[in-house]
């Protein structure tokens, strides 16, 4: 369900601070998990403006599964960022090679919180972001 004004998409974000609701759809708004639609589109953009969130469900759970592994707003618009640097042709387990099937009409990037769990953590300890996303896709193309 979407509702992207009032009081309801205060309540999807139950948990996060008002700051980090606005932070995750800013970034959210720019990586889609879902294609709420350009008129909604249009009514987040509007909404952020005015300091309120995103009131869209699947993208209230992205930020709630993407910060449980450790990731927050920036370090995920980072992981996106890379990844779109990266031509999916070089990595079969790149995520754009299986867009979610849910949005055909649009290439929605799937998130799999076991296989970005560690990017965080070798971000943190000094491996650059494109190396972090290029070892764990080649385990994954590896190991399966």
């Amino acid at each position: 369900m979407t509702d992207v004004t009032g009081r309801r998409g205060e309540r999807l974000w139950e948990g996060f601070t008002p700051e980090g609701a606005l932070a995750w759809s800013r970034v959210l708004r720019m990586h889609w998990p879902s294609f709420p639609g350009m008129s909604t589109l249009w009514a987040i953009s509007i909404g952020l403006d005015e300091g309120v969130p995103a009131g869209v469900d699947a993208w209230v759970e992205r930020a709630r599964v993407a910060e449980a592994v450790g990731f927050s707003p920036g370090s995920y618009d980072r992981l996106q960022r890379t990844l779109d640097e990266i031509p999916a042709v070089e990595l079969p387990a790149h995520p754009d090679n299986a867009p979610d099937p849910r949005w055909p009409a649009h290439a929605i990037r799937g998130f799999e919180p076991a296989l970005w769990s560690d990017w965080p953590l070798l971000v943190g300890l000094g491996w650059s972001d494109e190396e972090a996303v290029r070892l764990l896709l080649t385990a994954r193309d590896v190991l399966g």
